[in-house]
């Protein structure tokens, strides 16, 4: 024992680098594990989720679920169908950040969503305030913090909105922090994420252009009559629509069936994250 305690002294370097890589294994784990438990044994934190669906293109040949859809028929759809709340959320892959230019310190992992996103799922910061169209419209660099990231990787500090969070030379502020428990809903979740970051809307509906798989809410109707009226919208559309782009299908899946633990994404891993 004596011995290998030297050893591992005089390896210093192979010490430090062993120690770091073992407490981030721990670290990832326990969010892992905290994930897994609010998936499944805890109702999602989301105001009335049974109205939740995600809007998905599907093959009817494999039933495999598709990363993403062109956009025409979200736009489409957002305009013409009128039981949908008119916002639309999406959610794209995560990256890094800190609270130095430099890179030093902590590193938070933000989820990129649209603005809509707290807005739809019927979320109401606990500190400061949510994303609003102004955001959006402005391309403002904001940001809102999980509760559990807030009270955990910043010891709860008073002071948190109105700082400075940053990724290679750029600044963002935060805003907001989301209330306990929030899981963003869809296909491609980040269990070590503590935040989600604002990314502007892309607004052209040229042809050709791909959306992610928005995250819709449905009022007033039932699942099978809101997937009739889709369907026939589908329809007319596609026949403005060059064949190589024409769904195979395109479906309303219920929130929970999207998320990771539930449908075809957890068993293909989250490789296929996008940048929205």
């Amino acid at each position: 024992m004596l011995h290998a305690i030297r050893s591992l002294v005089r390896a210093r370097w192979f010490t430090a680098g062993a120690i770091v890589t073992f407490a981030l294994g721990i670290g990832t784990n326990i969010a892992v594990f905290a994930l897994v438990d609010r998936l499944l044994f805890r109702p999602l934190p989301y105001n009335e989720p049974q109205q939740l669906f995600l809007l998905q293109e599907v093959d009817l040949g494999t039933g495999q679920r598709k990363a993403s859809l062109p956009k025409r028929y979200v736009d489409e759809a957002r305009t013409r169908l009128a039981f949908l709340d008119q916002r639309m959320a999406m959610m794209g892959d995560s990256a890094g950040y800190y609270f130095t230019p430099d890179m030093d310190g902590p590193e938070l992992r933000l989820t990129n969503v649209t603005y809509q996103m707290p807005a739809i799922l019927g979320l109401n910061p606990v500190q400061g305030r949510g994303f609003n169209e102004d955001d959006d419209r402005l391309k403002r660099a904001v940001v809102m913090l999980t509760y559990e990231g807030w009270q955990d990787r910043l010891g709860g500090a008073p002071d948190v909105v109105g700082r400075k969070l940053w990724l290679r030379d750029d600044a963002f502020e935060v805003i907001g922090i989301l209330p306990p428990g929030f899981i963003p809903p869809g296909p491609f979740v980040d269990p070590t994420m503590v935040g989600i970051r604002l990314v502007p809307e892309v607004n052209t509906v040229s042809r050709g252009v791909l959306s992610l798989p928005p995250v819709v809410r449905i009022r007033g109707v039932s699942q099978a009559a809101a997937q009739a009226e889709l369907e026939a919208l589908v329809k007319l559309v596609r026949q403005e629509m060059p064949v190589e782009q024409t769904p195979s299908s395109i479906r309303f899946i219920p929130i929970r069936d999207a998320m990771p633990m539930f449908g075809d994404s957890f068993r293909e891993g989250t490789s296929h994250c996008r940048r929205l």
